[in-house]
């Protein structure tokens, strides 16, 4: 699979301006190619052509900007029980050209304690593509994950779901509200009890790594009456912050933070953990929407980071139309992006997240 710059770039055209020109090593371009198309044999299988690779391979790749390469040569890097002089990964292609299910390439490791395994689609771009439900369309990629356009496309999809998807609308009683909540509001912040609450308010809740020996702001028995009455916003730590900052942004009007909204010292503190803890899992099912600072092994660190936009906007793969992939150009989108990344973040070792 190579690309013509010149033709294809009349095909893509100045609308996917935003999308990198992906130049994959030579092993990983042989895999789009199944050289039984060329002998006239069309046979569209599971897993029609592949072959083993080692890490080194990985790394040769990585070096000259492969991004399949690179995302698997980072992602084996994390994890320690991988004995990477031996590791041997099995790469092979999935399509069987009906159904409108992409193209997949599927590359895994097994001898590792725990199997890895990555899934790369590779989704239509080009106009002929109009009537997939795949297809990508262009967006622009902030350096910083606090920048408000991150909020609006949140907003966005959180818009589809609550309305489009039918097992989502069903998933949450609208009637819960748990015991406490803080209030966002214009002119203030404050803590409010459920009951004095209307039935189906929608909340975010936090999940957050509090850190060794916290010293933020929590609700006591000694403060309650003052933070049921205002929370300043300078009082709380950052990633409390910027959650308070996304809701608004996301226009959701309630929060709920377990240090906030749990008695965590003094008279009946006990108590209320433990009404709390059997609750638990209805305050998270029951939410909005979960707002997971993954990142942060403190509440003082934030919910943002500066990103690398090399890592986050999508690729551009050509297809010269040789094998079982049609012609055409394709976003190269990773599927299983969370099983290497932000499920190895800190807040996963979390009892409840």
């Amino acid at each position: 699979m190579t690309r013509d710059g010149s033709s294809v770039a009349a095909d893509v055209g100045r609308a996917y301006q935003d999308f990198q020109v992906a130049h994959l090593c030579d092993w990983c371009s042989n895999i789009l190619i199944d050289q039984r198309v060329r002998n006239g044999n069309r046979k569209h299988l599971h897993s029609c052509v592949g072959g083993w690779r080692t890490f080194e391979q990985f790394e040769v790749g990585s070096e000259a900007s492969c991004p399949i390469c690179l995302t698997v040569y980072l992602a084996v890097q994390r994890y320690d029980f991988v004995d990477r002089k031996d590791a041997k990964f099995k790469m092979d292609l999935s399509y069987d050209g009906v159904g409108g299910r992409p193209p997949r390439i599927l590359i895994w490791e097994m001898n590792a304690p725990r199997p890895l395994q990555w899934v790369f689609e590779l989704l239509p771009l080009s106009d002929k593509a109009a009537g997939s439900s795949h297809r990508v369309e262009p967006y622009g990629y902030p350096r910083n994950s606090a920048d408000p356009m991150v909020a609006s496309l949140v907003k966005s999809w959180l818009y589809d779901c609550s309305r489009q998807h039918k097992l989502c609308r069903h998933r949450c009683d609208e009637s819960y509200r748990p015991p406490r909540l803080i209030e966002i509001a214009e002119d203030h912040i404050k803590v409010v009890d459920s009951n004095e609450l209307e039935p189906g308010v929608s909340y975010a809740t936090l999940s957050h790594c509090w850190g060794v020996s916290p010293t933020f702001l929590t609700l006591t028995d000694q403060n309650s009456r003052r933070l049921h009455d205002r929370i300043h916003l300078h009082e709380l730590p950052k990633t409390f912050q910027d959650a308070v900052l996304l809701c608004e942004r996301l226009d959701l009007r309630f929060l709920w933070v377990d240090s906030l909204c749990i008695l965590q010292k003094g008279e009946g503190s006990k108590e209320d953990w433990l009404k709390h803890v059997v609750e638990m899992r209805d305050v998270y099912r029951n939410c909005f929407v979960n707002i997971a600072a993954s990142h942060a092994t403190g509440a003082n660190e934030g919910l943002y980071t500066e990103r690398n936009l090399l890592n986050i906007r999508p690729w551009c793969v050509h297809s010269s139309g040789d094998g079982d992939v049609p012609y055409g150009d394709f976003s190269l989108v990773q599927r299983t992006i969370s099983e290497h990344s932000w499920e190895q973040d800190p807040l996963n070792t979390r009892g409840w997240v």
